[in-house]
């Protein structure tokens, strides 16, 4: 019989220290091929086993992501390498990449800095794959669902400058915040330039994606058929930016 792989966990090693610092503790996965990598905060992230000697010289440390709330990793730079900067991070540092191009992690998960799964993008292609917001009202990355919603909205000058302030509140009359609001304008001396009307805006999809470094976005309407309409068009656009990575639809 052939012998077989096993899938297995060694013992934590490492993480003695040496010359007053900390060493990162680690542990090899899936017969050997995959370094999993302790932080000194307690988070991990998996390597290849071949970069694990470009790991071993820098203590890792994660700080998470404010948007995604993920960690990414990094640390500070060993005294001979003529790295740019004092800060390094991981993915650019597996990379040896200090140019003005991004770093994208492909299944969108920053612990896993295999060299399979991190590439060099554009900033457009790195935005084009992130992650879904967790406000998404669409199920589909890109593409949200805009409600419809009834608003005053207060315009006057003041300074030689052009001011807006909105009411949300729906019906006819005018709120009695809005009444207070006026009134007080008035009374700085504001009566010839103020402005006021009710704004009722329809419901809609917006599909949102970034091209040459600028944001761009396109309305579909507020229907099943303006619905796969807008995943149509998204297709269409990240076939023409380059945006597919493996299994993810972006």
């Amino acid at each position: 019989m052939p012998r077989q792989v096993k899938t297995y966990c060694s013992k934590w090693f490492g993480g003695r220290t040496w010359a007053r610092k900390r060493k990162n503790k680690m542990r090899l996965w899936y017969g050997g091929k995959i370094a999993e990598v302790k932080s000194t905060r307690g988070q991990t992230f998996f390597v290849d086993l071949e970069s694990l000697p470009d790991v071993r010289e820098i203590t890792w440390r994660a700080t998470p992501c404010r948007r995604t709330g993920k960690f990414y990793f990094g640390g500070r730079k060993p005294k001979n390498s003529r790295w740019a900067t004092s800060h390094i991070l991981l993915h650019r540092w597996l990379l040896k990449y200090q140019g003005p191009l991004d770093v994208d992690h492909k299944d969108g998960n920053p612990a896993n800095n295999t060299m399979r799964n991190i590439r060099l993008v554009t900033a457009a292609g790195n935005a084009n794959n992130a992650r879904m917001y967790k406000n998404n009202t669409s199920g589909e990355n890109g593409v949200s669902f805009v409600a419809s919603r009834t608003f005053w909205r207060v315009v006057w000058s003041q300074h030689g400058k052009r001011k807006t302030k909105t009411f949300p509140r729906t019906g006819s009359v005018k709120p009695p915040e809005l009444e207070q609001f006026i009134n007080d304008l008035q009374q700085e001396g504001l009566d010839s330039n103020i402005a006021t009307w009710k704004v009722e805006s329809k419901a809609y999809y917006l599909f949102q994606w970034r091209k040459d470094n600028r944001k761009r976005n396109k309305c579909f309407p507020a229907t099943l058929e303006g619905y796969q309409q807008a995943l149509e068009f998204r297709q269409e656009v990240y076939k023409k930016i380059g945006n597919s990575n493996g299994n993810r639809l972006i």
